[in-house]
């Protein structure tokens, strides 16, 4: 039995230490991919602390965001008001985490598919509820080289636990 397990670490070491060796010598991310992540934080940042004000420099002018079990909502005033109507009404405390696993930039386009993974917490800690999904973003960068959301489409993998 140790013969096998100290064979599977001979293989296994040189194979991991490869992996790691090419990721430390990759080149940094382009500005672009760095652009979308201070999106998302500035997203995330704006949706945990229920700033609908925060959001409205987060989507263009036309954008469209299409949330699961309910209609599209068509321009970044109507899309302010449905989070500002949204954050009124929260009972439940959002940490969400939204992770980027595709990323495709064409000049000021971009489109964006990850995963996100939202606790909703309780003031008093009695309710959690945890939901994972999916979403699409595109993205638009603008004159001044901040990017901004175009359209997003998000979507539960599974009612929440």
């Amino acid at each position: 039995m140790k013969c096998a397990f100290a064979l599977a670490l001979a293989i296994v070491l040189p194979v991991i230490s490869a992996r790691e060796t090419r990721a430390q010598d990759a080149a940094p991310p382009p500005e672009s991919v760095l652009g979308l992540d201070h999106l998302r934080a500035d997203w995330t940042a704006a949706y945990e602390a229920g700033d609908a004000d925060a959001m409205v420099d987060l989507y263009v002018e036309d954008a469209v965001r299409m949330p699961y079990d309910a209609p599209a909502v068509e321009g970044r005033e109507a899309i302010v008001a449905a989070y500002r109507a949204s954050f009124a009404g929260r009972r439940l405390f959002p940490d969400i985490d939204l992770v980027a696993l595709d990323v495709e930039v064409l000049g000021d386009t971009a489109i964006e598919r990850g995963r996100y993974h939202e606790v909703l917490t309780s003031w008093d800690g009695s309710t959690r509820i945890v939901e994972d999904g999916k979403y699409v973003s595109v993205v638009r960068r603008g004159a001044d080289g901040r990017w901004r959301y175009a359209i997003s489409i998000f979507n539960r993998d599974a009612p929440p636990r």
